[in-house]
């Protein structure tokens, strides 16, 4: 019989099975214990730091059914030393029981493992993540990160439940934290996720019940949507000067006028680096990862917004061209300019997308340029799918005029030059 000092101390013994020895095969070493337990030392593993001795694993052979003509069969308890002997000899002792039982322990074994295995991919947290996995192929970079999002917050409650255990209540008691944070449309987007989820997992027959998640549309309390503030194109030279007297950083006035000039969004424009812009060729490229349709996207520049970028670029250091104030290696706070329209007093009827607006209903209103010219320019998600697969220089020529003319347009409107006509179709 084994002991505790024999087992600790066993190292692994070089045997060759007959017929071996010039191969270089190695058998397993075994040390029986009793009633058919043996420890199993196996050779070394060369380069293998942690079992430079061979590892060592409680094994028992049998016959199931215990008859001569039973089946050879080798059941494994588990490793040494995270299973004690005083462990391996109550596990083969139960093993030993259900054998006169007519039970197979091997077979048990097998089930449990299968069933626990079950039972984790039927988790809500492991269904959610094959239904983002299965649904972010071709989703844009935003629907990505909120889904991600939505996912990690409904995890909390959520995440450790078999789906077949989840309630309507269940349901509201993950999504309600978002909602008392103040976030109703999140909340809301998580509840139709969670929705999905049950669909996703009725299609793959991991979940046969009902959907508690739909069945709860209209319970979170969504306000109306409204349009970003934004103000007429006439107030621009008012909104130009009044961050042109504000006391603000020098890199937010730039920031705030290059907004206007590039009629991109916010974050967009914040995240820029200095390797995707073109000065000399008045270029701006913006990967696909940071634009909110996944797509890559090209910026014209006015001359007004060269000048702009160069002034930005020489007064600043880093690879972005709008660096954090405190942490320079990471770019400008996505909240900065929210926070500076407020301080010059546009709070509470202009915000940073708002200038996408503005130029927008001026650019539409002048007839000067066709609408697909306009929307592309403004990388707004094309629906139409066949539409949707263009090339990022696509129209480049109608919006280099485009963005010139904006520009110019600006100028004009700031000096009182702006076509009357073309002034109050924007305003």
């Amino acid at each position: 019989m084994l002991t505790d000092v024999k087992v600790a101390k066993a190292k692994y013994v070089a045997l060759h099975s007959e017929g071996d020895k010039n191969t270089g095969k190695l058998l397993l070493n075994r040390l029986p214990d009793r009633d058919g337990l043996y420890l199993a030392i196996s050779p070394p593993y060369q380069g293998k730091q942690d079992e430079p001795f061979g590892s060592k694993v409680w094994r028992y052979d049998f016959r199931f059914p215990p008859t001569a003509q039973g089946k050879r069969q080798c059941l494994t308890y588990g490793r040494y030393p995270e299973m004690s002997l005083a462990h391996a000899r109550e596990r083969h002792l139960e093993a030993r029981r259900a054998i006169a039982e007519g039970i197979n322990p091997a077979e048990s074994k097998q089930q449990r493992k299968s069933a626990l295995i079950a039972a984790q991919w039927n988790l809500y947290e492991m269904i959610g993540a094959k239904w983002f996995d299965a649904e972010k192929v071709g989703k844009s970079k935003s629907w990505c990160d909120n889904n991600a999002r939505w996912l990690k917050a409904v995890n909390k409650k959520l995440g450790s439940r078999t789906i077949g255990s989840i309630t309507h209540d269940d349901v509201l008691s993950a999504v309600r934290p978002l909602e008392e944070a103040g976030y109703s449309f999140s909340a809301e987007r998580a509840r139709q996720q969670i929705a999905q989820v049950f669909i996703y997992a009725i299609k793959k027959r991991l979940h046969g019940g009902g959907n508690p998640a739909r069945d709860l549309k209209g319970e979170i309390k969504v306000p109306e949507h409204k349009n970003h503030r934004h103000i007429k194109a006439r107030e621009i030279p008012e909104f130009l000067k009044a961050v042109d007297q504000s006391n603000g950083a020098e890199q937010t006035k730039i920031a705030s006028r290059l907004l206007l000039l590039t009629i991109v969004r916010k974050q967009e424009l914040l995240a820029a680096k200095r390797s995707e812009l073109d000065l000399e060729g008045a270029l701006w490229e913006i990967p696909g990862e940071r634009m909110k349709n996944g797509t890559p996207h090209l910026v014209p520049l006015s001359p007004q917004a060269v000048v702009c970028f160069k002034r930005q670029m020489d007064s600043s250091r880093g690879e972005y061209v709008f660096p954090n104030s405190k942490r320079p290696g990471k770019p400008m706070g996505l909240n900065t300019l929210n926070v500076f329209f407020g301080r010059i007093g546009f709070g509470d009827k202009l915000t940073p997308h708002g200038l996408r607006s503005v130029a927008s209903t001026e650019l539409n209103g002048s007839g000067a340029f066709r609408p697909d010219v306009i929307e592309r320019q403004l990388s707004h998600v094309e629906r139409n799918k066949v539409r949707a697969a263009y090339n990022k220089a696509d129209l480049l020529d109608e919006r280099r005029r485009l963005m010139n003319y904006w520009a110019d347009f600006a100028d004009r409107i700031c000096e009182g030059k702006a076509d009357n006509d073309n002034t109050n179709k924007a305003a």
